[in-house]
């Protein structure tokens, strides 16, 4: 994915940060159990988030940094267990 800004205007300045939040989502109800994501761009990661999801069936909204006009990546940090349990939702 690629964060853009839509500018309706030749005079329009672009910011070139802004910031997503993410919502985690577990089935279960015991957090992620050490499963974490990591945000990357410019093949370095940014960002990362789940480490502190330890406990209930939701966390956040955490929120993330990212740079417009740069293509980010949404990567497994730390894979934990009980992959199947766990999601996430990111919104602007």
């Amino acid at each position: 994915m690629i964060f853009q800004k839509w500018c309706p205007g030749s005079n329009c300045t672009a910011p070139t940060l802004s910031f997503v939040y993410v919502q985690m989502l577990d089935s279960w109800g015991d957090g992620w159990s050490g499963n974490t994501i990591g945000l990357k761009q410019n093949g370095n990661i940014t960002a990362t988030f789940g480490a502190g999801f330890t406990n209930g069936h939701a966390y956040g909204p955490v929120q993330l940094n990212i740079s417009y006009g740069i293509q980010a990546q949404i990567i497994v940090n730390t894979l934990g267990s009980w992959t199947s349990e766990v999601g996430f939702i990111i919104r602007d």
